[in-house]
C-alpha cells in the first residue's frame, strides 16, 4: 500500500520534509511550505516511486519515475525501467 499524505490522509505522500518528518502530497506540501518565509527554507525531496522509503535522487524523465540511489543501483524491473536517467539538485 502506498503511503498516504500525512495531513490530509487522503492522497499519495510524494515529497519528505526532513524538518518536519512528514510525508505529503504536492497539495499539502505547497500549502504548509507557503506559510512563512521559514518554512519556505525546509529541504524537500521527492519520495522513490520504487521502494517508497527513501528519498529520490534520480529521475526517469520517460516514464517520470523517481528513484532512491539503492532502487537506481539495483538495476531495472518490469516495474521501474529507466531507459533516460537525469539527476536532480
Amino acid at each position: 500500500m502506498e503511503p498516504l499524505c500525512e495531513l490530509c490522509g487522503a492522497q499519495r505522500g510524494l515529497v519528505y520534509c526532513k524538518s518536519d518528518a512528514a510525508r505529503l502530497c504536492l497539495p499539502c506540501d505547497a500549502f504548509i511550505h507557503s506559510a512563512n518565509a521559514l518554512s519556505r527554507r525546509h529541504l524537500r525531496a521527492l519520495i522513490c516511486d520504487h521502494c517508497l522509503t527513501q528519498h529520490a535522487a534520480v529521475g526517469c524523465l520517460d516514464d517520470r519515475h523517481s528513484l532512491c540511489q539503492s532502487c537506481y543501483r539495483a538495476g531495472p524491473t518490469p516495474a521501474v525501467a529507466a531507459p533516460a536517467i537525469a539527476t536532480t539538485p
